[in-house]
């Protein structure tokens, strides 16, 4: 399995969180190449919007993600029309890479991943937290 996803790796495109949260804040800014551009890829990103009351929750809603064995990617845009970051423009980009194959079949069923970047896009506390989290873990504290 690790041959696989070694593999994998090897052979598909590679990017980086923050590229992709980069491109997603251009696109919804609306200076993504041109003004056009930025329009269609919103419609095609934008479907959440549409999804169950998120219309009503946010003013805009984008999200793009993948899967490859071991491998998810989350990226979301969201202006949440309530909370701390109301009107504001949210980006979050979640990569998870080299996953056990239980975690990511749990993650393919339960769509934490997708639950958890909006969670850090609405809730100023919750991101403060993880934030504080990863930094001691990249420390070792």
């Amino acid at each position: 399995k690790l041959r696989d996803q070694a593999a994998l790796a090897e052979l598909f495109p590679q990017a980086t969180a923050r590229g992709y949260a980069s491109m997603l804040s251009a696109v919804a800014e609306g200076s993504f190449r041109s003004p056009e551009a930025s329009r269609n890829m919103r419609e095609h990103l934008g479907w959440p919007l549409a999804v169950g009351r998120n219309s009503e929750r946010f003013s805009a809603f984008g999200a793009q993600s993948g899967a490859l064995p071991g491998v998810l990617t989350e990226a979301t845009y969201v202006t949440p029309r309530q909370g701390a970051y109301a009107g504001r423009t949210r980006v979050v980009v979640l990569f998870l890479r080299g996953l056990p194959m239980s975690a990511w079949l749990t993650m393919m069923e339960s769509s934490a991943q997708k639950f958890f970047v909006l969670r850090i896009a609405q809730h100023e506390s919750f991101q403060s937290k993880v934030a504080q989290r990863l930094r001691a873990l990249s420390t070792g504290d």
